[in-house]
């Protein structure tokens, strides 16, 4: 999981950009952690889960299936 205390404008933007370059984990205001079941809960927010804006909510709990994705990938040459 990828959590990202940027807040400000410009902290939004380098994380954006980073994010795109795929180093956006070496900002000092991202925090990288593993798990199989994340529970967030406090005041209303938005949440941002794989691309997907929705909210506020005051409470989101997200749960690993394991095998619950399969990836088809064309031949190599």
């Amino acid at each position: 999981m990828v959590v990202s205390f940027a807040t400000g404008p410009l902290q939004r933007l380098m994380y954006g950009v980073l994010l795109k370059l795929g180093r956006h984990t070496e900002r000092p205001e991202v925090v990288t952690v593993r798990g199989t079941r994340v529970h967030v809960s406090g005041p209303d927010l938005h949440v941002n889960a794989d691309g997907e804006l929705t909210g506020p909510h005051a409470a989101r709990t997200w749960t690993v299936e394991p095998h619950a994705w399969r990836m088809v990938a064309p031949q190599a040459a």
